[in-house]
C-alpha cells in the first residue's frame, strides 16, 4: 500500500512539470505561427518543403525519418503545402521548448530555472529563424532536449532506487537516442558523452545483458527507416539526385564521407579568429546576461551534478568543434550546426538561475519574503531575454519585406522566393534549363514538383561560366538565377529576376513583350526605354503596387536605337512628393550588372529587372524615375531624357507613380 501512495505522489509531482512544459510550448508555438514563413522559400528548407510531399530523396545525409514524417504531415488540409511544413518546425520547435523546461526542472527542481531556460531558447535569432521555415533544424533541437531530459530523469530515479522508473526511463532513453541517430548525424556527438554518463550514473546497467540487448534493439529500430532510401530510389522518385540504390551509392549519401572531408579543411592558423566568431555569435544570441548565467550554471553543475556537467558540456565541445572545422568560407562559421549547441546553453543558465535560486532562499528565511524576492530577480532575469525576442521579432520582420538581393541568397522569408519564381518561369519556355544556385533551385523545384507549373523546363543546380552551360544543353535557352561574373562577353535580358541568354534571330531579339505598359522615352539619342512591367510582392504582373506592398518590383525595357558608344549604368529611385530620395538601386550594367550597353544590337529590346524597397515609408504618392550614366576619373555624367515627341524631360525619366 505504501508503494502505491509513493507512485501515486511521484505521478502527482509529475504532472505540474508536464502541464508547465505544456504552456511553455504553446507560447513558442503562438510566437513562431505569427511569424512564420507564408509560403515557399529557398535553400535546404526549401526542399524540405516538396521532397517529403513527393516522398523523394533529399540531400546528404537522405533525412529518411523526417522525410516519412513530412509526408504525413503534409497531408494534413490547412494552408499550401509550403505553409504545411513551415508550420511542422514551429511545431517540433515547442516541443523543443517543453522539452527544454522539462530537462531545466528535472536538473534543478525550480520553476524559475525552468522558465528562464526556456524563455532563452525559445527567443534566440537563429533558433527562431529555423522554427519558422522547413527543415530539419528545430527537430534536431527537439531530439538533443529530448535526449538530455530522459538521461537527467534516469539519472535522478536511478539515484532514489525506482527501479521500475528507471528501466521504462531507460528503454525510453534508449529508442530516444535511436530517433535522434536517424533524424540527424549530429546526434553521433552525443554517443560518447552519453555513454559515460551512463557509466558514472550506474556502471553495472552495462554487465545486465538483458537491459543492453533491449537498449541495443530500441535503439536500432529507428534506423530501419534508412531502409526508405534504397527502396524508395529503386521504386523511382521525382526527385532523386543521389540514386542509393546500390550499396556504394547508399553509404555516400547516409555518411556523406566525400562531402565532409571536402569541407573539414580549415587551417589551424585559421582558429583563432574562428573561435572568436563562434563566441560572438553565442554571445549575440543569449547576452551578457545569457553567458553571465550560463557560467554560473557551469559552476553549479560541476559542484552538485558533475555526471550532468560532463554530458552536456562533452557535446558542447563536439558540436563547437565541428562548427570550427567546417569550411564554407574564411570569414563564416556554418552557424546551424551550433543549434544543437543552443540546447545546451538554455539548459546551463537555467541551472544558474536554480543556483541563484537556492542561494536566495537559504539567505531569506523568512519563506514569504524569499519567494517574493526571488519572482522579482527572476523576472529582471527574463528582461533580457524579452528585449531580445522583441529585436529578433522587428529584424525578422525587416529581413521578410527585404527586396531580393543580387545573387539572390536571402530568399528565405515572406515572398521573395515565391516572387523569384513566379515573376519568371510561367514566361519560360518549355524546354528551357535554369541554372541556379541551391538556394534558388529549391524554390523552382518545389514549384514544377508540388504545383505542377512548367515541369518541362529542367533545373540544374550549379552555375558555371556561359561555355560551360552551353556545353550542358546545347541549343536549348538558358537562364541564369542569379548574377555571374564570367559573362563571356555574350548578351543577357531579363525575364522577370531570370537573366536569359540573348540568342536567335534578330527579329526574336527585337520583340516587345505582350502586356508592357508603354514609355518610349530616348535617353542620349542611344537608348530608348520602351516601357516597363509592374509586379506585386508574389511576382504577379499587375497595374499598380498595392498600398501594403513591402517592395516594389518591375522590369524596364530597353531598346538600343544604334550601338551604344560606352558602358551606361542604371540609376533607379524612388522619390517622395517634395523631391527626396527615399530609396535606390544602381547597376553598373544593366541585367544584374551583366549586359554592358555597348554589346548591345541596334533594335534588340533587353528586359532589366528591379526591386525597391517600400516597407517603413509613409503614407503619400511616390515617383518612379530612371537615369542612364556613365562615370569616369573626371565625374558623372547623365544621358539627357526626351519623350516621344523630342521634348526635353531632363536627366531623370519618370517611370510610374507609388501610392502608399
Amino acid at each position: 500500500m505504501l508503494a502505491v501512495v509513493k507512485d501515486v505522489e511521484y505521478s502527482c509531482n509529475r504532472m505540474r512539470p508536464l502541464l508547465l512544459a505544456g504552456a511553455a510550448g504553446v507560447a513558442s508555438l503562438i510566437l513562431y505561427v505569427a511569424t512564420l514563413a507564408p509560403d515557399v522559400v529557398g535553400g535546404d528548407a526549401g526542399e524540405f518543403q516538396f521532397v517529403p510531399y513527393v516522398l523523394g530523396i533529399p540531400h546528404h545525409t537522405g533525412y529518411p525519418l523526417y522525410t516519412l514524417l513530412g509526408k504525413a504531415w503534409s497531408l494534413v488540409p490547412i494552408g499550401s503545402v509550403a505553409w504545411r511544413m513551415n508550420l511542422l518546425s514551429a511545431v517540433f520547435a515547442a516541443a523543443a521548448v517543453a522539452a527544454v523546461y522539462l530537462a531545466a526542472w528535472e536538473m534543478t527542481g525550480r520553476l524559475s530555472a525552468a522558465v528562464v531556460a526556456a524563455a532563452s531558447l525559445a527567443v534566440s535569432g537563429l533558433f527562431w529563424q529555423w522554427a519558422t521555415i522547413a527543415g530539419v533544424r528545430s527537430s534536431t533541437a527537439l531530439m538533443v532536449a529530448l535526449v538530455i531530459y530522459l538521461a537527467v530523469r534516469w539519472s535522478s530515479e536511478t539515484r532514489v532506487k525506482r527501479f521500475g522508473a528507471t528501466a521504462r526511463t531507460f528503454a525510453l532513453l534508449s529508442l530516444t537516442y535511436g530517433a535522434a541517430l536517424a533524424h540527424h548525424r549530429s546526434a553521433v556527438l552525443l554517443a560518447p558523452p552519453l555513454l559515460l554518463f551512463i557509466l558514472v550514473v550506474n556502471a553495472r546497467i552495462v554487465f545486465s545483458a538483458g537491459v543492453m540487448a533491449r537498449s541495443a534493439l530500441l535503439i536500432a529500430f529507428p534506423l530501419l527507416t534508412y531502409l526508405y532510401l534504397p527502396i524508395r530510389s529503386a521504386m523511382g522518385t521525382p526527385f532523386d539526385q543521389f540514386h542509393p540504390d546500390t550499396l556504394p551509392r547508399f553509404l555516400d549519401l547516409v555518411l556523406a564521407t566525400r562531402l565532409s572531408q571536402s569541407f573539414l579543411s580549415v587551417p589551424m592558423e585559421a582558429m583563432p579568429a574562428r573561435a572568436t566568431m563562434l563566441g560572438v555569435e553565442f554571445w549575440r544570441e543569449f547576452g551578457g546576461v545569457g553567458a553571465g548565467l550560463a557560467m554560473l550554471g557551469v559552476g553549479w553543475l560541476l559542484w552538485r551534478k558533475p555526471p550532468v556537467l560532463a554530458l552536456t558540456a562533452l557535446f558542447a565541445l563536439a558540436v563547437a568543434a565541428q562548427t570550427l572545422n567546417w569550411n564554407v568560407g574564411q570569414d563564416h562559421l556554418n552557424v546551424v550546426y551550433l543549434i544543437p549547441a543552443y540546447v545546451v546553453v538554455a539548459l546551463w543558465i537555467g541551472a544558474g538561475v536554480g543556483s541563484l535560486g537556492g542561494t536566495l532562499l537559504r539567505a531569506l528565511r523568512f519563506a514569504p519574503l524569499a519567494k517574493a524576492v526571488l519572482t522579482a530577480v527572476v523576472v529582471m532575469l527574463l528582461v533580457p531575454f524579452v528585449q531580445s525576442g522583441v529585436a529578433n521579432w522587428d529584424e525578422m520582420q525587416r529581413y521578410a519585406e527585404r527586396p531580393l538581393d543580387k545573387f539572390r541568397q536571402h530568399i528565405d522569408a515572406g515572398y521573395v522566393a515565391r516572387r523569384l519564381v513566379m515573376a519568371s518561369l510561367p514566361y519560360v519556355e518549355d524546354n528551357a534549363a535554369i541554372f541556379a544556385d541551391w538556394e534558388q533551385a529549391t524554390p523552382f523545384w518545389y514549384v514544377q514538383h508540388v504545383e505542377g507549373l512548367k515541369t518541362g523546363v529542367e533545373v540544374l543546380y550549379g552555375v558555371g561560366s556561359v561555355d560551360e552551360m552551353e556545353k550542358r544543353v546545347g541549343e536549348r535557352p538558358i537562364y541564369v538565377a542569379r548574377a555571374i561574373a564570367d559573362t563571356g562577353q555574350r548578351r543577357f535580358t531579363a525575364v522577370g529576376p531570370l537573366a536569359k541568354l540573348m540568342r536567335g534571330s534578330r527579329r526574336e531579339l527585337s520583340r516587345a513583350p505582350a502586356g508592357m505598359r508603354p514609355l518610349d522615352l530616348v535617353f542620349g539619342a542611344q537608348i530608348k526605354l520602351l516601357g516597363y512591367v509592374q509586379y506585386d510582392d508574389r511576382g504577379r504582373i499587375v497595374e499598380d503596387a498595392a498600398p501594403q506592398a513591402s517592395v516594389l518590383p518591375f522590369t524596364l525595357y530597353w531598346q538600343a536605337l544604334e550601338r551604344p558608344r560606352e558602358d551606361y549604368s542604371v540609376s533607379t529611385r524612388l522619390m517622395d512628393s517634395a523631391g527626396n530620395l527615399v530609396a535606390q538601386l544602381d547597376n553598373r550594367h544593366p541585367v544584374l550588372s551583366m549586359s554592358p550597353t555597348r554589346l548591345w544590337e541596334p533594335d534588340e529590346v533587353v528586359g532589366d529587372y528591379y526591386e525597391l524597397p517600400l516597407a517603413g515609408l509613409s503614407p503619400g504618392n511616390y515617383r518612379l524615375e530612371v537615369l542612364l550614366y556613365t562615370s569616369s576619373a573626371q565625374g558623372w555624367r547623365n544621358l539627357e531624357v526626351v519623350d516621344a515627341s523630342g521634348r526635353a524631360l531632363g536627366e531623370r525619366a519618370a517611370v510610374t507613380e507609388v501610392v502608399r
